[in-house]
């Protein structure tokens, strides 16, 4: 086998993961490619009309401080483990007053404890909406493309 060959059957072996990665990544049913699109749309709409959202405010944080305070005095895990799954589901629904989640856990779990869990919310919230988007408009876009 010379050089040329072997380059050809790499390539090969590149376009072959690829189109199955493109495969598995979006389903071939438009009701299962936009599902989870619009679960997520859903999960804000339900949200904004009924007022759940009003409690992720800044007012609203002061208002319950004390409240959060002792709770996560007496529930630290749980605490936390309810503060990146909030985190992570109001990330991944786009919700911009998440940052303000930000400050006040760094009020309540302290600035190391609340900012790494800040981390690991915005980063699972992250990845859930970016797979999301890829598997709903990822075939699209790559049409659209031409990539």
């Amino acid at each position: 086998m010379n050089g040329e060959s072997i380059v050809l059957r790499q390539d090969e072996n590149r376009k072959a993961k690829a189109q199955q990665a493109n495969l598995l990544s979006a389903p071939s049913s438009p009701l299962r490619r936009y599902a989870p699109l619009g679960i997520v749309l859903a999960l804000l709409g339900i949200a904004w009309v009924t007022g759940l959202l009003d409690y992720v405010s800044l007012s609203s944080l002061i208002m319950h401080r004390d409240a959060l305070r002792e709770f996560v005095e007496g529930n630290l895990l749980t605490g936390l483990v309810g503060y990146v799954v909030i985190y992570a589901l109001l990330v991944a629904i786009s919700f911009p007053g998440a940052s303000l989640l930000t400050i006040a856990a760094g009020f309540v779990f302290g600035g190391i404890l609340g900012g790494g869990a800040t981390v690991i919310g915005a980063t699972l919230g992250a990845a859930t909406i970016f797979q999301i988007a890829r598997t709903s408009l990822g075939k699209t876009m790559q049409e659209r493309t031409g990539k």
